[in-house]
């Protein structure tokens, strides 16, 4: 299910960066953008990796864990060890 367009998601995400370059601690953006605190974290943590491409909206978002299958994010078996 879908939270939003992908407009607002993009808007939601720009607001992030310049809250967290300002000196904003996470809590404190996440109230402001009415996100998680978690996402709030992979947003800072993507767009220190890849800049702005961080806000497409095909760019993001947290991996999903193992279906019924038992199968990775990609549809691919998990290791072992992860």
């Amino acid at each position: 299910m879908r939270r939003g367009s992908t407009s607002s998601v993009r808007h939601q995400r720009a607001m992030m960066l310049p809250a967290s370059a300002g000196g904003n601690r996470v809590p404190v953006i996440a109230q402001l953008v009415q996100s998680d605190e978690v996402t709030v974290r992979d947003v800072i943590h993507r767009f220190n990796e890849m800049g702005l491409a961080c806000l497409d909206s095909s760019v993001g978002g947290r991996a999903r864990g193992p279906g019924p299958s038992g199968d990775g994010p990609e549809g691919r078996p998990r290791c072992a060890n992860s």
